[in-house]
């Protein structure tokens, strides 16, 4: 049904480990990635699609999805399909491309922080690649720890299932918002 919102994940860059300045966690490989999310009908022409910070987990051979920050920009506008703008004129597509690299510049040891930077290429509308330095990921997935309540193992059970369908439902409600604040934000011009 169109009333029905629908957000599905697909395409983005690879997925790399934590830099080697953080320790191993025993039994558990982790990595970072950006997925895209596409999102149709929601605001802003007939497709729109966004990166969205993701972390993945494997333990004993069972891989999960630990962290979903969808609705990124980076502060770019990107063109529209048709190249004339920035509009909502079209599909409106900023896609992930790859993690170029990401290192630690410093830590600071009494604050338990990081300066890190992670260089992500991205393109708009499939036509305009970028490079983008984004400054702070690492302590950012590190402080997800430190607030949430996450279970040190994973475990495929019925909550598990709960939670994954939660968190579907709430990455898809986050980014149908963010697209219909870019439609308002970026509306098609009426043509004269």
């Amino acid at each position: 049904s169109k009333d029905k919102k629908d957000s599905n994940l697909r395409g983005g860059t690879q997925f790399i480990p934590l830099p080697e300045v953080i320790p191993n966690v025993k039994g558990k490989n982790i990595w970072v990635g950006f997925t895209k999310s596409h999102t149709d009908d929601c605001g802003c022409g007939p497709k729109f699609y966004r990166p969205i910070l993701t972390v993945l987990i494997e333990v004993n051979g069972v891989y999960h999805i630990e962290l979903m920050a969808s609705g990124l920009d980076f502060t770019i506008s990107p063109l529209n399909f048709k190249l004339t703008g920035t509009s909502c004129d079209g599909a409106n597509v900023l896609t992930p491309n790859s993690i170029v690299s990401w290192y630690v510049a410093s830590q600071d040891t009494t604050k338990h922080s990081y300066e890190d930077y992670m260089t992500v290429s991205v393109s708009e509308a499939d036509s305009l690649s970028k490079t983008v330095i984004i400054k702070g990921v690492l302590d950012y997935i590190l402080n997800i720890y430190k607030d949430k309540d996450i279970k040190d193992t994973f475990t495929l059970d019925e909550e598990a299932n709960a939670i994954v369908g939660a968190t579907r439902v709430c990455v898809t409600d986050y980014d149908f918002e963010v697209c219909r604040r870019y439609g308002l934000k970026h509306p098609v011009k009426d043509k004269e």
